[in-house]
């Protein structure tokens, strides 16, 4: 394993863009098949050894359908020429018109019933990441959130950074002029720099990051229920997820963190 990743090492001083995508699936690969990561079931049944004013509980959600995955469906990207030769040059893109669709009707309907109501009403605190597709998919399905309902951009949430169209077009004023209802502080004030493709290490600690920031929050008397609108490969680390793991645009996850610990457990409460 060393000798291959000194090999590597040696390619990316070459600045082979073969050895970017490379990389990134070797490195999520070996997270695969040498890494132990898998969550912790939690059961609605077994209170006695988790309080439940100790568990935030935490509705995430993949972005709806956007631009960039109707080039990839569509094959107006070739995926084979991206993953063996270079990034599609796609930028940051807001929702396609399906994903609009999608986003509008999921906030109409206040998203899938959660102990008996939907559960876009029923959360305090929503996020999302500052790529376009993250914040234009909160801006819809949010409509039947409460008034007292709080709203962050975080970078912790962005995509695993392997394409351009996984860096965020936006700097945090610009956010701020098109999504005034947004709270941006935890963003940094000039655009995010990211070197592409980034590391397994950088997304665990957002993901640290991430965790610090929900179990530091003051849910006050408000419900700590969160509703995260993310990535796909970001939700697979997060959640610790094998490698073909899929989950489709606006599919939905619903676990539960402990404040204690800050781990993530498998949630089967419905």
């Amino acid at each position: 394993m060393l000798f291959i990743e000194k090999i590597l090492v040696e390619r990316r001083k070459l600045g082979s863009n073969l050895f970017k995508i490379a990389c990134s699936i070797f490195d999520k690969i070996s997270h695969t098949l040498f890494g132990s990561r898998k969550l912790t079931q939690y059961s609605s049944n077994n209170t006695t050894k988790i309080d439940e004013s100790n568990l935030i509980t935490l509705h995430i959600l993949r972005h709806s359908e956007s631009l960039v995955n109707v080039h990839l469906k569509e094959k107006k990207v070739n995926l084979h020429k991206v993953l063996i030769s270079h990034d599609p040059g796609l930028v940051d893109s807001y929702l396609s018109d399906e994903g609009i669709n999608q986003a509008i009707k999921f906030g109409e309907s206040g998203g899938p019933i959660y102990k008996g109501r939907p559960l876009i009403e029923r959360s305090s605190l929503m996020l999302c990441s500052n790529l376009i597709r993250s914040m234009e998919t909160l801006k819809h399905i949010s409509k039947r959130a409460s008034k007292e309902c709080k709203y962050y951009v975080l970078d912790e949430l962005r995509e695993k950074a392997l394409f351009i169209s996984d860096t965020p077009l936006y700097n945090k004023s610009e956010i701020k002029d098109r999504y005034p209802q947004y709270d941006v502080s935890r963003l940094p004030e000039d655009k995010v720099k990211i070197e592409i493709p980034e590391s397994n290490e950088e997304v665990d600690i957002r993901i640290k990051n991430l965790k610090k920031f929900l179990v530091n929050y003051n849910f006050g008397d408000k419900n700590n229920e969160v509703v995260l609108v993310s990535h796909l490969f970001f939700i697979k680390s997060l959640l610790k997820k094998p490698l073909f793991w899929e989950l489709p645009n606006l599919g939905l996850c619903t676990v539960k963190l402990d404040k204690r610990t800050g781990e993530i457990l498998e949630c089967d409460l419905k």
